[in-house]
């Protein structure tokens, strides 16, 4: 047997074909030597270690046109041991050029350019992976010329460059060309005083000859004129302005301004003289005008008047020139008012002191019509050049007096010739008359006569004129005038008292006269006799001038019928009344006429005075006599009145008492004489058994009224009323004051008058007076850093050292200055620092927390949040509690402030409030002893009241044969609860208790399951009740 053994078959490649082909780019050497190192793998069905591969490596065929691009074809064989050859194994290598080149160094980007700033185009180099020496292509194209404008365009610039492998790259340039810059030239120069305005001459743009543009090589000049409107005459000089408006092809603009000025001069200006007397015509005007020009003056009722001989009116004067070379007329104007006074009487002059030469101020002067002649008495007070003036009289009779009592008490002068001056007034006729004063060296004999009004002998009174019961200081005016029939006290030294010395003459002291008849005697010294008239106003005088007048003067007042009538007519004016004492009440004592029995006058004082005159003593200015007259009367019950006093809330006591001006034949009642009763009460006013007057609680402001009635004790009908008047004003209530000063708050604390009130009305300076109380050195601390202004508005300086401090102030009602009240302000100014607050959050509230919210109002915002404690849970202002433990945190809030640095520390509670409870079960209690003993007295169900978990419940109890003895809905355990009495369809008498037994009990209960939905539950059982 021959067994033949042959190998035929050929190795094969188990490498699959094409996969060891390869496309790399032609700058990868390391790529392509990767390639060239593959190397297929064959197998052989005999031959286990085919390992003769021959390759043959292929030569580089470039493409056409690109040495760069080609391919490398390499190929294997293999053979057997038995010289069997494989199939040939192919390699292609493809070498390819896909990346494009680039531009090297900066490219030049988009940029906007003035049109005469536009860049030459940049020189740019581009490389590749495999080529050098690139060909770069440039290309600029100009667009969107705008409005035909050739320096507003748009240029694109764009290079281009490409590799043998068809790769292209491109980088492209806007540049945008704006012109931005207007055109130059210069304005032509200002012109002033032309004289017309046909003298400006007209504009035309080649007035700019220098006008030029940097891009456009043409500018366009506008020219405009705009003028002022005047007239070009003097005082309204005439203005035109020239503006040049340059303008190049982008729309760029320059203006330029040329102004010329027309001022013509015609002027004129007036003084006016006015007229002397009502409807005279002595006014006059002096005119000054510009050289040239010719002046018109004209009425109000455009008449043409000369500047003489004027009446009182308003005149226009008019000054025409003719100007501007005879082609313009200018016209100035002017008013002159003249005035005229409103009188047609006038006497003036002048009180002076010969003896220094100098004029005497503050010195009364009256005019007093005589005979016929009709009017009131008027009054001056001289100025401070010792002038007095009266106007406006009518025509007639008058004596001018001067009322010298203080200058001959006060400073010892007198009349040189008289005080008095007889003249008669006639219109338009002004008058001229001074006194003159000086020392006297001959005696002086004189006083005062008065009304004395309680009769004691003292001058202790003064004319009430306005009767209000206090003591009216009368305020000349500008002119130096008083009502004389106000007269009460002038205060002629400006002490402010009318008492003493000093003040002789300033009080209107209740003196009065007599001028038809002589009622003063002086008897002297070798036979000297006078009859002395009283004055007006009570003075009287006599001056003995006769050689070696020295010796004993008996003087003596002798009254007759003129005098006590005069004195009777003041006396029961009721307007004399007694000088209050300090503290005394403000009352009126004026009583209306009621019918006398008969009137009876004395004389109070000494009747008779012996003075010695020696050359030592020559003045004797202190023989007052005194009179009173009285009007005996029945019974007689006065009006009384009283105030103003403020009201109060508390009772006012014993503002007046009635009985002190009533009377009995005369006589002031008491009350033991009296029955005193209320006929018209006011329920604000209470009269009491001794007849004083109490302002009750809450009387409103106004004027409160009573009518009362006095009955003789013993004779009670013999009766009289009278009405009691009491004013009550809003009482002044000042608050005490209290600020707090921290150092944001510095400058206007606040002011006092905001919680300050008159009555009801808030306090405000028009209705009340403001002073700050004086303080010393015993009273409580102040700083200069502090003030406090006339109007209450309290200003803390921020250079105010901490600490408090106070101060007083009063505020007294404007209409009645005794109706006050004091305040104190406390001003507290802390260290600049720390301020602590507190607040709380919940562990299970996932809600963020704004600390910032929690700061006190007008905390500034830019300080920051320090989380002390290092909760972890503050993330910039806001605060996360969700999970923090329970307990408080502390955060502090630190504001950097030069000015005010400072803390505010925030000590935050967490808790668990918001955390809700799970429903507790219900449990019932199945026994109970209700014996009274307070222990297990009620059948409990536990938590049956928590309603919020049981909103429903009805309880029935049953006894033991089945009958309902107690039944209810709304079980609670307290006041609606079994208590062992029965309250079923029972016979048992339901006051009585249930015995001792078991019971059957039925519990219907709503409840909520955890999506809140309603559930029915019914429990049931036995109860035992045990007494």
């Amino acid at each position: 047997q021959v067994i033949t053994i042959e190998d035929t078959t050929a190795p094969t490649w188990s490498t699959e074909v094409n996969s060891l082909n390869a496309k790399i780019e032609c700058s990868n050497l390391e790529a392509l030597a990767a390639a060239q190192a593959l190397f297929p793998v064959a197998t052989d069905a005999c031959d286990t270690d085919v390992s003769n591969i021959v390759k043959a490596s292929g030569q580089f065929v470039a493409v056409e046109g690109c040495s760069n691009a080609g391919t490398y074809t390499n190929t294997w064989t293999v053979k057997d041991d038995c010289g069997n050859t494989s199939e040939t194994f192919t390699q292609v290598i493809t070498i390819e050029d896909t990346t494009a080149p680039t531009f090297a160094g900066e490219l030049p980007g988009n940029i906007t350019v003035s049109c005469d700033a536009v860049p030459a185009p940049a020189n740019l180099e581009a490389s590749d992976n495999c080529n050098g020496n690139l060909p770069i292509v440039f290309t600029e194209t100009k667009s969107d010329i705008q409005n035909e404008c050739a320096t507003n365009y748009t240029l694109t610039r764009k290079w281009t460059t490409s590799d043998c492998g068809g790769n292209i790259t491109s980088h492209i340039q806007i540049i945008t060309v704006r012109d931005t810059t207007p055109p130059t030239g210069t304005a032509p120069a200002d012109v002033a005083n032309l004289q017309s305005i046909a003298d400006i001459p007209a504009g035309t743009p080649a007035d700019i000859p220098d006008a030029a543009d940097n891009c456009s090589s043409t500018v366009n000049i506008t020219v405009s004129d705009s003028n002022n409107g005047a007239s070009g005459c003097d005082g309204n000089v005439y203005i035109l302005t020239r503006t040049y408006t340059l303008t190049d092809c982008a729309g760029n603009k320059t203006e330029l301004v040329q102004t010329f000025t027309v001022d013509n001069k015609v002027s004129i200006s007036a003084i006016g003289s006015n007229v002397t007397c009502l409807g005279g015509h002595d006014g006059s005007i002096a005119v000054t005008n510009s050289p040239g020009s010719t002046v018109i003056i004209r009425n109000e009722n455009n008449e043409i008047v000369d500047n003489t001989n004027l009446p009182a009116g308003t005149y226009t004067l008019t000054a025409t020139s003719v100007v501007n070379n005879e082609n313009q007329t200018c016209t100035a104007t002017t008013t002159v008012v003249l005035t005229q006074p409103n009188y047609t009487i006038k006497i003036s002059g002048q009180i002076i002191n010969v003896d220094t030469n100098t004029p005497l101020p503050n010195v009364p002067v009256t005019l007093i019509p005589q005979g016929t002649t009709t009017g009131p008495i008027l009054l001056r007070i001289t100025g401070a050049d010792g002038r007095y003036t009266f106007t406006g009289m009518a025509a007639g009779s008058y004596l001018v007096q001067v009322q010298d009592a203080n200058l001959n008490s006060v400073y010892q002068l007198f009349p040189v010739t008289t005080s008095l001056f007889f003249t008669t007034l006639e219109d338009c006729k002004f008058q001229e008359h001074n006194f003159e004063y000086g020392k006297s060296n001959l005696p002086i004999l004189g006083d005062f006569v008065w009304y004395d009004t309680n009769s004691n002998g003292i001058q202790d009174e003064w004319y009430d004129a306005n009767n209000d019961g206090v003591i009216t200081k009368n305020v000349p005016d500008s002119e130096g005038s008083i009502d004389f029939s106000l007269w009460e006290w002038i205060d002629l030294n400006g002490d402010g008292s009318y008492t003493g010395s000093q003040n002789v003459g300033e009080l209107n002291a209740g003196g009065f006269g007599n001028a038809a008849s002589a009622n003063v005697i002086v008897d002297g010294p070798s036979g000297y006799h006078a009859e002395v008239i009283v004055g007006i106003m009570g003075f009287w005088r006599s001056r003995p001038e006769f050689e070696n007048p020295y010796g004993d003067y008996t003087i003596k007042l002798v009254r007759d019928a003129n005098f006590d009538t005069a004195a009777t007519t003041l006396g029961f004016s009721g307007l004399v009344k007694v000088i209050p004492s300090s503290g005394a009440d403000k009352r009126k004592t004026a009583k209306p006429a009621k019918p006398a029995m008969h009137t009876v006058c004395q004389t109070t004082s000494a009747s008779s005075y012996v003075v010695t005159v020696t050359p030592e003593d020559l003045i004797h200015l202190d023989a007052d006599f005194g009179v009173n007259c009285k009007e005996y009367k029945d019974i007689v019950a006065n009006d009384d009145s009283a105030g103003p006093f403020p009201g109060f809330n508390t009772t006012t006591p014993n503002v007046l008492n009635v009985l002190p001006n009533d009377t009995i034949e005369g006589v002031v009642v008491t009350a033991s004489d009296v029955i005193i009763t209320t006929i018209t009460p006011n329920e604000f006013l209470q009269l009491n058994a001794d007849g004083s007057v109490d302002i009750l609680p809450n009387a409103p402001a106004g004027t409160l009224t009573m009518v009362y009635q006095i009955c003789e004790a013993d004779q009670t009908s013999n009766c009289d009323t009278a009405t009691v008047t009491v004013t009550v004003i809003s009482p002044v209530d000042a608050v005490n004051d209290i600020y707090t000063i921290g150092c944001n708050t510095f400058g206007l604390a606040g002011n006092v008058l905001a919680n300050d009130f008159i009555g009801a009305t808030r306090a405000s300076l028009e209705l009340i007076n403001f002073t700050l109380l004086s303080q010393t050195d015993n009273e409580p601390k102040t700083d200069p850093n502090i003030t406090i202004d006339a109007s209450g508005n309290v200003m803390v300086s921020s250079l105010t050292p901490s600490g408090t401090y106070n101060y007083a102030y009063q505020i007294c009602d404007k209409l009645n200055t005794d109706n006050c009240d004091t305040a104190t302000i406390t001003i507290t100014v802390a260290p600049a620092g720390v301020t602590n607050l507190a607040n709380e959050a919940c562990t299970d509230d996932r809600s963020p927390v704004d600390l910032l919210a929690l700061l006190p109002e007008n905390t500034p915002r830019t300080g920051t949040w320090t989380d002390i404690d290092g909760s972890n849970a503050l993330q910039g202002n806001v605060l996360n509690a969700f999970g923090l433990a329970l307990g408080n945190y502390k955060f502090e809030y630190k504001i950097v402030d030069d000015n005010c640095p400072r803390s505010i520390f925030l000590t935050m509670e967490i808790n668990d409030d918001c955390r809700v409870l799970a429903c507790e079960n219900i449990v019932i209690h199945n026994a109970f002893s209700p014996n009274g003993d307070g222990k297990n007295d009620f059948f409990v169900i536990d938590n049956i009241d928590q309603t919020e978990c049981y909103p429903e419940n009805t309880v029935e109890i049953y006894n033991r044969w089945g009958i309902l003895v107690f039944e209810t809905s709304n079980y609670n355990n307290t006041t609606n609860a079994f208590d062992g009495t029965s309250r079923g369809r029972t016979t048992v008498k339901q006051s009585d208790g249930l015995p001792t037994g078991t019971y059957f009990y039925i519990l219907n209960y709503k409840s909520l399951d955890g999506n809140n939905a309603i559930q029915n539950n019914k429990l049931d059982g036995y109860l035992y009740l045990s007494r």
